[in-house]
C-alpha cells in the first residue's frame, strides 16, 4: 500500500524532529487554476494535469514541493441557507452577501447555538468520501505524485467562532465577560474539527494536520495573550494531545503579526507554525534568534510583494538569507510561501524559491 507521508520525506522527518538532509518545501493547499495554467504555458509543460477535486496537483510536484494540504472536508455538509438578494448564512453562521462576508453572523447566543446543531448543521461528510480520496491519493503516490507527503486541513476555533457571532457581538462579550459563551462556542468548533480528523485517520491513514486559525491583523493580533491564554490554550492543548496521542502532528495556519503569541503556540504543542507573514510584520530573524529549535517553522516568503513584482535573483537570495540564519540558529524550517500561490505570484519566482530550497544543504 502506498505511503501518504513517506518516512523518507524531508517534510515528514522535520516534523518528527528529525534533521532532514535538506530544508523541506512545503506547499500551503493547491496553487489556483490560474496559476497553474500560466506555470504550464510560460514553462512548456505538456504532461496533464493530475486532479484532485478540482485542483491541479502535479504542478507542486513538478515545482518540488514535498507536502501539500488538503482542503477537502474542512466545512460541514449543510447547504447555505438563502436569504435572498444574494445574502445567505453559511454552515459556520456566517453571513455572506455576493463574494463578501459581512461583520455579523446569527450564533449570537446558546440557544442559537443549541438550535443550529439541532437542525443539523455540523454534519459530516459520508465516510465514503474520505475512503474514496484514500483511494485516489494512493494510486497518485505510486505514480505522478510518488514521494509527496500530505497533511489535512482543519478549520480552526478562533476564527470560525467570531465569524459565526460577527465581531462586534465577539468584542462585546469579551468586553462584557461573557466566556462561558465563547467557551461554548469554540468547544463545537473544536469538536466538529476533531471528528474531521479522526475521520481522516480512519478511513485515509493521514495523521498530520494544518489548522487554519487566524489570529492577527497585519502588526498586532485580533485578541490579546491574555484572552489568548484563558479562552485558547487549554482547549488547543487538549486538542494537540488527542492529535499527538493517534501519532500525528499539528501545525498551526494563522495571517497577521502572531509573533506575540508564538510562546502560547509553543507551550499549546503545536509542532509547527505556517505563514509567518512578512508583510503583516512578522520578523522570521527575530523569530528564529528568540526561538530557535522550540517550534518548527513554515512559510515567510511574501505572496503580496516579493513572488510578484520581485526578479528571481531577488528571490534566491531572499531564500538563500533564510535558509542561512536557519542553520545559525539551529532552527527547523520549510521554505514555503505565506499564503497560498495565487496567480499574482511569479512563476519563476516560485521556480527560484524552490530551487534555491531543493539546492541547499542543512
Amino acid at each position: 500500500m502506498a505511503e501518504l507521508n513517506p518516512p523518507t520525506n524531508p517534510y515528514i522527518q522535520m516534523l518528527a524532529g528529525m534533521s532532514p538532509g535538506r530544508h523541506p518545501l512545503y506547499c500551503p493547499g493547491p496553487p489556483t487554476p490560474r496559476f497553474c495554467k500560466r506555470y504550464r504555458e510560460t514553462q512548456k509543460i505538456n504532461t496533464p494535469p493530475v486532479y484532485i477535486g478540482e485542483d491541479d496537483f502535479h504542478v507542486p510536484k513538478l515545482l518540488g514541493f514535498d507536502a501539500i494540504s488538503l482542503w477537502m472536508f474542512r466545512s460541514p455538509q449543510k447547504p447555505p441557507i438563502s436569504l435572498g438578494h444574494e445574502t445567505l448564512i453559511d454552515a459556520w453562521g456566517r453571513k455572506k452577501h455576493g463574494k463578501w462576508y459581512l461583520n455579523e453572523g446569527v450564533l449570537t447566543s446558546e440557544q442559537a447555538w443549541d438550535e443550529w446543531i439541532a437542525t443539523g448543521f455540523f454534519t459530516y461528510p459520508p465516510d465514503q468520501e474520505f475512503i474514496s480520496l484514500s483511494s485516489l491519493l494512493r494510486q497518485l503516490t505510486q505514480g505522478p505524485l510518488a514521494g509527496m507527503a500530505f497533511d489535512a486541513s482543519l478549520a480552526g476555533a478562533f476564527e470560525k467562532m467570531w465569524q459565526g457571532m460577527g465581531f462586534l457581538r465577539f468584542a462585546r462579550a469579551l468586553r462584557r465577560n461573557e466566556r462561558n459563551f465563547i467557551g461554548l462556542a469554540l468547544d463545537h468548533l473544536l469538536a466538529f474539527s476533531m471528528g474531521i480528523a479522526q475521520r481522516w485517520v480512519k478511513f485515509t491513514g493521514i495523521k498530520n494536520f494544518i489548522i487554519t486559525d487566524d489570529m492577527a491583523y497585519k502588526g498586532r493580533p485580533l485578541i490579546s495573550p491574555q484572552d489568548w491564554a484563558t479562552l485558547l490554550l487549554p482547549r488547543y492543548t487538549n486538542f494537540t494531545n488527542k492529535i499527538h496521542d493517534m501519532g500525528g502532528h499539528v501545525i498551526l495556519h494563522s495571517d497577521g503579526q502572531v509573533e506575540p503569541l508564538i510562546p502560547l503556540f509553543i507551550q499549546a504543542g503545536f509542532d509547527a507554525i505556517q505563514g509567518l507573514e512578512p508583510a503583516a510584520g512578522v520578523d522570521i530573524f527575530h523569530v528564529m534568534k528568540q526561538y530557535k529549535n522550540k517550534i518548527m517553522l513554515i512559510g515567510n516568503l511574501d505572496v503580496s510583494y516579493l513572488l510578484v513584482y520581485s526578479q528571481p535573483s531577488d528571490v534566491r537570495r531572499e531564500t538563500e538569507k533564510i535558509l542561512d540564519h536557519a542553520r545559525k540558529m539551529n532552527t527547523r524550517i520549510a521554505i514555503s510561501t505565506s499564503q497560498q500561490i495565487d496567480e499574482s505570484c511569479k512563476p519563476e519566482n516560485i521556480i527560484a524559491m524552490c530551487q534555491m530550497t531543493r539546492n541547499s544543504n542543512i
